[in-house]
């Protein structure tokens, strides 16, 4: 059986990778203690509009390189019934293959489904050529003659316009050849046995099974795609089989990924009426999951859904800025559509954050000059960087308010953050603003430094403006504040951080420096505490 889920890549404070495992996650994977996987990574393509790009999926795997030969793909035809796949996975069950990777979508309006697979061989007593054979001699031995013809002429089409025997496609896997491509090729990482990295880890007070990723392997993506990718959240597919395959892809930062639970009355047709109309918006459902309420009469449909579209497959929801915004359009177009069996949906999440996907690879461009009134142009450039930063990250910023958290959030969440400023404006809102910002994150600290005068008047230690992490240093010469970023002309300047680290040692002595050793070196009174320090600091 297939399951999937979205979890998140981390990076600790001590440069380790690891992905959290929920609950159901770790149930569904299968690993035993002490058991030996595999890692390597594939370069997907996807097609977004009319550009395809490239997407990185890192395979975690028990299989032994050694059944590497028993893989092959499979391509089934069905009636989109209830049971419809399980009963091919029953079969195959039956027949000792393993299904490890498999995807289905529906065609005809619905009205009928492909699903394709890449599956183990190496538990089938038979030839991979002698499958079709097997099943229809499994499927004519069935004593219920109803289960029967159900599925030789509902479910595999056996007797279909089509041609006895044409249902199913069989030949070696692309799976397979991928591997055996990764073997060849140093500059890609080839799998390696290790033990196995399922362990509790307790993040921001909650304890969580997690999946440590070797560091070659992500040193390997963050070498081809620029920035390492645990900047963004990831869709896990597993293969809950004797010999289980775990794939972790990251969505390429122009798709739009969501995660729907829909509140659906069980009955007869519910979910084809569902996915009929999702298929009629142009909606690609990557993956879904049924879970019966406890009465039996309601159920949720969990739906991991693609919302991009194509030129030749538009999605009517493509242009969706949000998933509130995506939630509000279709359950309105559900209830005009007049579909009885919808009844709400329950909850809705962005897989990563549509407005604000990480850069694989940086812009060519590295400063430019704001005319006054032209913010979003400068909103748009610092989101770049911002998404691209993937380590820890300083600031200095003099002047906050509650817009400059809003950027800072632009930050991906594998990012703790340290900040020194001097003035935080209207401090309850502020406050607000730290829940958002400091959610996820390993850190949040928010250091103020401001002289004093005589008059209990408070100014700036620091003047200058900027934000960095271990590879990128952006300079602003205004203040990180919306009305800052429209109210004149002013430039913004990324360097190199290497480039830049008498600021980064001035920032650490201001971070650690006693405020009697501070005013002797002003010669002023100087005020020092922190506006907010999160528990994990």
């Amino acid at each position: 059986m297939r399951s999937c889920y979205v979890t998140s890549i981390l990076c600790d404070n001590e440069g380790k990778y690891f992905a959290k495992i929920h609950t159901q996650l770790n149930k569904a994977l299968g690993f035993e203690s002490g058991s030996e996987v595999y890692f390597s990574w594939i370069e997907r393509k996807v097609t977004i509009g009319e550009k395809t790009e490239s997407r990185p999926e890192l395979i975690v795997t028990s299989i032994s390189p050694d059944s590497w030969n028993d893989l092959y793909d499979l391509e089934f035809h069905l009636g989109d019934e209830p049971g419809s796949l399980a009963s091919v996975a029953e079969i195959l069950g039956n027949n000792g293959i393993n299904i490890l990777i498999a995807q289905s979508r529906t065609t005809m309006r619905g009205k009928r489904a492909e699903w394709t697979m890449s599956a183990d061989f190496s538990g089938f007593s038979e030839g991979p050529e002698e499958l079709k054979e097997v099943l229809m001699q499994e499927i004519e031995v069935i004593p219920d003659e109803n289960k029967k013809e159900y599925l030789q002429n509902r479910i595999l089409r056996v007797t279909d316009r089509r041609g006895p025997g044409d249902y199913a496609r069989i030949e070696r896997s692309e799976f397979y050849k991928e591997l055996e491509e990764l073997r060849g090729q140093k500059r890609k990482i080839p799998f390696r046995k290790r033990s196995t990295f399922i362990r509790p880890r307790e993040i921001k007070g909650e304890e969580f099974e997690t999946l440590e990723i070797p560091q070659s392997v992500m040193q390997m993506l963050s070498d081809e795609f620029s920035t390492a990718p645990q900047n963004i959240d990831a869709v896990v597919m597993i293969a809950d089989t004797e010999k289980t395959l775990l794939s972790l892809w990251f969505p390429h930062p122009t798709e739009k990924i969501a995660k729907i639970f829909l509140e659906i009355d069980y009955m007869p047709k519910s979910l084809s009426a569902i996915a009929t109309f999702l298929s009629r918006k142009g909606v690609d459902l990557l993956e879904t999951d049924l879970n019966l309420l406890a009465v039996g009469d309601k159920c949720v449909w969990k739906v991991v859904a693609n919302i991009n579209g194509n030129v030749e497959y538009p999605c009517a929801y493509s242009d969706c800025r949000s998933i509130e915004e995506l939630e509000k359009r279709l359950v309105a177009d559900m209830k005009r559509a007049g579909i009885k069996a919808f009844r709400g949906i329950s909850h809705s999440t962005e897989v990563g954050n549509w407005a604000r996907k990480p850069i694989w690879n940086l812009p060519p461009e590295r400063e430019i000059v704001i005319e006054r009134g032209q913010r979003e142009k400068a909103e748009q450039f610092l989101q770049k960087f911002f998404n691209s930063f993937g380590s820890e990250v300083r600031a200095v910023l003099p002047y906050m308010d509650k817009t400059t958290f809003d950027y800072l959030d632009q930050i991906p969440k594998c990012c703790g953050i340290k900040v020194i400023s001097s003035i935080v404006k209207d401090r309850k809102k502020c406050l607000e603003k730290v829940d958002e910002l400091v959610k996820d994150r390993p850190f949040l600290e928010i250091l103020e430094l401001a002289l004093k005068s005589e008059d209990d008047h408070f100014t700036p230690l620091e003047h200058t403006r900027w934000v960095c992490d271990k590879n990128l240093f952006v300079v602003l010469d205004t203040d990180l504040k919306k009305s800052s970023l429209s109210s004149r002309d002013y430039s913004i300047e990324v360097k190199e951080t290497s480039n830049c680290g008498g600021r980064i040692e001035k920032f650490e002595k201001r971070w650690s420096q006693e405020i009697s050793d501070l005013e002797r070196e002003i010669g002023t009174t100087v005020v020092r505490k922190f506006f907010y320090r999160s528990d994990s600091a």
